[in-house]
């Protein structure tokens, strides 16, 4: 360990830690499994929402992380909202081009973006709020124009974390919604205690310190 970060720990009693990767990120392969296995049982064409919830360290990321890892390697559709690539010098209605605008419209009402001046701002010049929903508009917008003959899967961390807890409301109601009617199955993971009661989960897995899932 660096000898400033032991300097730094030492009066509290904390000795050299051994970094073995994200915490409890080695034993949730079972519990990712699990929540990957009881999604699965419902019939194909039906969507759903997983909440991954717990204090901000617990591991909901980890666990997400794993989540993505198996559903790559079991084949299935997997799109990971935060990676959604965003052209930054095109105005929002002039994205997702494969997509009919009055559908493309439709996606940026879900995902709370429903404005005029949004539509011909420039993503770049979009507040943090905005992107985190302008991705999920264009995740949306990319399920609907792909095939529905397997298992399709989003995966969104963070999920309305630096949105305001009305804004939040909105975009968690929607997003069950279009999950239902989509067949999508989405994961979510926030720390957000009130999402719980705001997207309605048809599963919830919460992270404890230590990485214990419950």
């Amino acid at each position: 360990m660096d000898s400033r970060v032991l300097r730094a720990v030492a009066p509290y009693g904390i000795g050299p830690v051994a970094h073995d990767g994200p915490p409890g990120g080695s034993g949730f392969g079972a519990v990712a499994r699990e929540l990957i296995e009881h999604m699965d049982c419902a019939p194909r064409k039906t969507g759903g929402v997983v909440l991954i919830t717990g204090p901000s360290g617990a591991g909901k990321s980890s666990l997400l992380g794993v989540v993505r890892t198996e559903l790559a390697a079991s084949g299935c559709g997997v799109l990971d909202a935060d990676r959604v690539r965003i052209p930054g010098d095109r105005p929002v209605a002039g994205l997702a081009r494969r997509t009919p605008i009055r559908d493309w419209l439709g996606c940026l009402s879900r995902a709370g973006l429903a404005d005029a001046r949004t539509f011909a701002t420039r993503a770049g010049d979009l507040s943090v709020g905005e992107t985190m929903r302008l991705r999920l508009a264009l995740a949306f917008a990319k399920f609907e124009s792909s095939p529905s003959n397997q298992p399709r899967w989003l995966l969104c961390d963070e999920f309305c974390s630096v949105l305001d807890r009305a804004t939040s409301a909105g975009v968690a109601s929607a997003l069950h919604r279009w999950a239902r009617a989509a067949g999508v199955r989405v994961v979510v993971a926030s720390a957000h205690a009130d999402l719980e009661r705001l997207v309605g989960p048809d599963l919830i897995a919460r992270v404890e310190p230590g990485g214990s899932v419950l």
